[in-house]
């Protein structure tokens, strides 16, 4: 009987010991699945689809492409041929020539950039060598919107 008795505690000593190796195991994949949520709701959240003053309404009002441009090409023809390196004849010939090429169509979620403003920022490029964040401040498009366009602009 001894050793029956033994060999049960022994049997029931195994038992217990592999349970608390599945619940160990339960429990580290209950921890990570835990970890892994918490990170996913502590990753940072866009608190803008876009930036406000990068918006549409606020480059047509306050970009140099529809204020500054549009002022030069009517005031001022000497500035606008120094700041864009061609007088607004040659630009007007250049953008209805590419124009067609690099329009794209609107879409319900945004308004499609005009091959005139694309234009102008490739060429304030060209002139100056200004980066693509000057860029992003001067004409209010965002430097990941002109790092999209301007190769392709360039290549054609």
């Amino acid at each position: 009987m001894k050793t029956q008795d033994h060999v049960h505690v022994v049997m029931l000593l195994q038992s217990i010991t592999q349970i608390q190796n599945l619940n160990d195991q339960a429990m580290v994949l209950l921890l990570r699945e835990r970890r892994r949520r918490i990170r996913r709701t502590l990753r940072r959240r866009r608190s803008f689809w876009i930036r406000p003053w990068l918006a549409t309404d606020r480059r047509l009002e306050f970009g140099h492409y529809d204020q500054l441009i549009n002022e030069l090409r009517i005031e001022d023809e000497p500035f606008f041929f120094n700041f864009l390196r061609m007088p607004p004849v040659m630009f007007d010939e250049l953008l209805n020539r590419v124009g067609p090429r690099i329009k794209k169509t609107d879409t319900l979620f945004r308004r499609a950039l005009s091959p005139g403003l694309k234009l102008a920022i490739t060429l304030r490029h060209l002139a100056t060598g200004d980066k693509y964040l000057t860029l992003q401040y001067d004409f209010r498009v965002a430097r990941n919107s002109i790092s999209k366009f301007y190769p392709r602009f360039a290549e054609q």
